[in-house]
Parts: C-alpha cells; sequence; structure tokens
C-alpha cells in the first residue's frame, strides 16, 4: 500500500511538473524590442516625400529580435489607390515616450492601407513545425489592442494565415472598432484546419483587407500570443498551487 502511494505520488508530481511546462503562454510578438540605434522603434509614412518618408509600398525586415516568435518579423504597409503625400504613418516596436511596444497603423486620405505581419524565420526559411498548442494546453491567439478606429466601417477586416507540415489555414475576423485597450480572443477552432497550429512553419496577420482595404483605419497593437483557454489557466493555477 505504501508503495504505491508513493508512485501516485510520483506520478502526480510528474503530471504536475509537466503542466508547470506546458501551461507558459506562447508570445508572437510583444512589439517591445528596441531595434532602433536611438533604442526606439521603426516609424515610418508611405508614400513617400524624400526625405522624410518612404516610398510605397514600405517594407521593413526586424531579424534576431527577441520576443518574436522566430526572431524575425516582416512588416509590409501599402497604400492602394489615390494617396495623398501621407497616407499612412506608424511605428513598429518599442516605443520609449511611452515606455510601450506596439504596431501602429494610422492612415489618411481617399486611399486605403493594409499592414501585413509575417513571422517565418530569417530568408523565409520556415519556423521549423513549431506546436503552437504548446502540447494541447493552448486553444486560441489573443490580439492586445490598444486602440482600434475601423474608418469608414464599423470593424476591422483581420486575415490569418498559417502555414505548417500538414498544410495551411486561414481566418478572416471583424473585430470591432473600440476605444481604449481591449483584448480579440481568436480560438484555434475557428479555423478551417485547427491542426496546423500543432506544427507552424509561417504566419502573416494582415490588418485592412489587402485588395479592397477600407479608408481612416488607425490601430494600435501591443501583442499577439497563443495562449490557454481562461477555464484551463485556472485549473492549472489550482494544480500549481495545490503541490506546493
Amino acid at each position: 500500500v505504501v508503495k504505491a502511494a508513493v508512485c501516485a505520488v510520483m506520478v502526480w508530481s510528474v503530471f504536475l511538473h509537466a503542466l508547470k511546462v506546458n501551461a507558459g503562454t506562447i508570445t508572437i510578438d510583444s512589439f517591445n524590442n528596441p531595434d532602433a540605434p536611438a533604442g526606439g522603434g521603426t516609424n515610418f509614412c508611405v508614400p513617400g516625400v524624400a526625405p522624410w518618408c518612404s516610398g510605397n509600398p514600405f517594407s521593413h525586415n526586424d531579424a534576431a529580435v527577441a520576443d518574436v516568435f522566430g526572431n524575425d518579423r516582416d512588416v509590409h504597409v501599402e497604400v492602394v489607390g489615390p494617396a495623398i503625400p501621407i497616407s499612412a504613418s506608424g511605428i513598429i516596436g518599442y516605443e520609449p515616450v511611452y515606455d510601450i511596444g506596439h504596431l501602429s497603423g494610422p492612415t489618411g486620405g481617399s486611399a486605403g492601407t493594409y499592414v501585413t505581419a509575417t513571422y517565418d524565420c530569417a530568408g523565409g526559411a520556415g519556423l521549423g513545425g513549431i506546436d503552437l498548442t504548446d502540447g494541447g494546453v493552448n486553444d486560441r491567439l489573443e490580439i492586445d489592442f490598444q486602440s482600434l478606429d475601423a474608418g469608414d466601417l464599423t470593424a476591422l477586416e483581420v486575415t490569418i494565415d498559417f502555414v505548417g507540415q500538414g498544410g495551411a489555414s486561414t481566418l478572416q475576423r471583424h473585430v470591432s472598432e473600440q476605444i481604449g485597450l481591449f483584448t480579440e480572443p481568436i480560438s484555434f477552432a475557428d479555423f478551417s484546419d485547427p491542426s496546423v497550429f500543432m506544427s507552424v512553419d509561417s504566419i502573416k496577420f494582415t490588418f485592412n483587407n489587402m485588395t479592397d482595404p477600407v479608408c481612416n483605419v488607425d490601430f494600435e497593437i501591443d501583442n499577439i500570443a497563443a495562449v490557454p483557454e481562461p477555464s484551463t489557466i485556472a485549473m492549472l493555477s489550482a494544480l500549481v498551487g495545490a503541490s506546493m
């Protein structure tokens, strides 16, 4: 009986250890990396009036950066339609004045602008089949917005493309505009093929419709992550607490 009890305790301890290991959030991008010489992020504005702005489109790569999935982020900003001198402006990365990291895409004028953020390792080599579910614990994405003005509509179209060793999966989500901080949860089960999250090679987020973007959209995002379902977090916390 004693031996059986000892074995049961050992199995339970191993189980709790596994829960602790697998319970952590997987950050896709916190945008909190100081990647510029001055310790801040990268400012952009398109289309350009030299030397103050870039051309249209604007593309920027941050390689070998911390807190970024695969340590590589590619951002592409493009104005679609008749552009004014500055149809879009924003920042990618750390903002030292307000001490936050974010991706912002304020736009104006009659032209629409879309922003993509792609994570596929340096040179598009692929992430090597990363398990975004973390062994089945994580079941959703969360996008943390600092603010969202959907421009000429009441919701921002966000398209998310995943490619994995088992295939590809895409989801279009309309995120309602809100003032102030909010989190948009996106369940893995909402995708056409949720199994792709167990072996991820690349991820692309598109903010505003790529082929027909809405005018006057303004948004700020400060974190994207894969997380457990809230009840799972509560259960894991209770189990870990009981084991101490």
